[in-house]
């Protein structure tokens, strides 16, 4: 386990992070704490609307025969900040994108605000 403390975020206020292989623990003053874990889980908490602002269900991404992004469940609440770690390789930028809508899972759903 890796533990980070004392560092600044980009508008000067203090934060930590704790991170372990496949899991991430981020920390910023003035909010909760986040765990994700892709593919198994879900993280962090609705926000006052009572719907996050990003769900993932069951997404999928297929490239071949190769799964770039296998079974992810995930939250991220209004206002939250989240991170993602990982090797390369391990589906990081191909779960932005799906996010981002540049590309369609293949399985699952992407929600933004309620919205698919």
């Amino acid at each position: 386990m890796t533990k980070g403390t004392g560092g600044r975020d980009g508008d000067g206020q203090a934060g930590s992070s704790v991170s372990q292989p496949g899991r991430c623990v981020s920390r910023r003053r003035g909010s909760s704490a986040s765990t994700g874990t892709a593919g198994a889980g879900t993280a962090g908490a609705s926000g006052l609307s009572g719907v996050p602002a990003v769900r993932l269900t069951g997404v999928r991404r297929m490239y071949g025969q190769l799964a770039a992004v296998a079974g992810v469940d995930l939250e991220v609440a209004e206002g939250e900040f989240f991170t993602m770690l990982g090797p390369s390789g391990s589906g990081k930028t191909t779960l932005l994108r799906l996010i981002a809508g540049f590309e369609r899972p293949d399985a699952g759903t992407v929600e933004l605000a309620g919205w698919t």
